[in-house]
């Protein structure tokens, strides 16, 4: 599979998993980020995914911020690497929201598993 096949099929892993849909032509179109058509808690976040070995992280971060600038919408970056589960890079002060509202929530939002993967 080429690289260009594999960030799309990556790209529709993230869509399915947030329930969004792949944005066409990503990068070429007015929709920002690669993941359109959120809603529920995720209807507020441009998403970007990055299917690469290699990577330099502060471009994928600096996209992504480009995506939201001048917007109130925030921003992550799914990174994967061959043989690896996804990692979600994002503003930290965000992050902080997230979890104090879990810690608001009683801390279980994810399940048994407590939000703990491998």
């Amino acid at each position: 599979m080429d690289v260009r096949q594999k960030g799309k099929r990556f790209e529709r892993e993230v869509a399915k998993r947030v329930g969004g849909k792949r944005t066409p032509c990503s990068g070429g179109l007015d929709i920002k980020g690669d993941v359109r058509d959120l809603s529920g808690a995720f209807r507020d976040w441009v998403i970007e995914c990055k299917h690469q070995e290699r990577g330099n992280l502060w471009s994928f971060v600096n996209q992504a911020k480009g995506e939201v600038r001048g917007s109130l919408r925030d921003w992550v970056v799914v990174w994967k690497r061959n043989n690896e589960k996804p990692v979600a890079v994002m503003d930290f002060e965000a992050w902080c929201c997230l979890v104090e509202l879990i810690g608001e929530l009683g801390g279980d939002v994810c399940g048994e598993s407590g939000g703990k993967h491998d």
